[in-house]
């Protein structure tokens, strides 16, 4: 149960984690909370309630009030690296995309993206950084194919 001193930030979030959607807009509306806020509290509660759909359904839109790079910290801070993975081709610049992709254990998302954006340069960085065998291992596999 939600204390009653909770926050109204707090609360829409409550609202969202249990299904309660209609409620969390009805607060969003009577107290002209604005967008960042409403999107802040919606994607938490997504995640807390491991939703991947609505979040799917949130990262759809061209814009994010938030910034996509709330997407993947937010996951990356609730141990889903996976699907933060998934919103990282989202932003911006690749330099950027590169940090999470290695934040996410995401190798072959990594290469694959330089190989997409004509980087292979950044290959031989990725593999500097790479500690396992099995990412080194990926990581050459990318560079052979960009030689070829």
């Amino acid at each position: 149960a939600l204390p009653i001193y909770a926050s109204l930030a707090d609360t829409i979030r409550f609202c969202y984690h249990h299904n309660r959607a209609s409620d969390a807009a009805e607060l969003v509306q009577l107290f002209s909370v604005n967008e960042k806020m409403h999107t802040w509290a919606k994607l938490r509660a997504y995640i807390d309630s491991k939703n991947w759909d609505a979040i799917n359904q949130m990262a759809s839109a061209k814009k994010s009030p938030i910034g996509f790079d709330a997407f993947v910290t937010l996951l990356l801070d609730s141990n889903q690296p996976e699907q933060a993975a998934r919103y990282i081709p989202k932003l911006s610049p690749i330099e950027k995309r590169m940090e999470l992709y290695v934040a996410c254990g995401d190798w072959r998302g990594a290469c694959e993206d330089c190989l997409r954006n004509k980087e292979e340069g950044m290959l031989g960085q990725l593999k500097s950084r790479a500690k396992a065998e099995s990412a080194i291992s990926i990581i050459d596999s990318y560079i052979q194919k960009a030689n070829k």
